[in-house]
């Protein structure tokens, strides 16, 4: 990669034949480190009922934030 960078992206590929397609007009240098996620359409990483089971949860159940007492001073940049 001599001379050249890659600024960080996201983009949606799809996999064909074990080979990751990347859409038209998108090159990425051989060599450059990338970080796959798989994606299942239309699926959320939320469970089906998730928050019709958690809505309200606390309800009734006073919430209460101590006090968290002076941050440090640091030294100017």
């Amino acid at each position: 990669m001599d001379g050249h960078y890659t600024v960080a992206m996201s983009i949606t590929a799809t996999v064909e034949k074990d080979t990751i397609k990347l859409p038209d007009g998108i090159h990425v240098p051989d060599g450059t480190r990338v970080r796959l996620e798989t994606a299942a359409a239309g699926v959320s990483q939320w469970p089906a009922d998730y928050f019709e089971r958690t809505a309200g949860a606390l309800a009734g159940e006073p919430l209460e934030r101590p006090a968290q007492g002076d941050a440090p001073l640091r030294e100017a940049w």
